[in-house]
């Protein structure tokens, strides 16, 4: 069983994972949205 400290912490890495995820996958959305426009331009 973790302490109180470690499941803080645990809680903090999968926020921040999941934050990363999520802003990588806004990044290749944008990106081939913008691709898309260019090629279409």
């Amino acid at each position: 069983m973790l302490g109180f400290d470690g499941c803080f912490a645990l809680s903090c890495y999968w926020v921040l994972c999941f934050r990363f995820a999520l802003f990588k996958k806004m990044e290749l959305i944008l990106r081939g949205t913008f691709e898309l426009f260019v090629l279409f331009a």
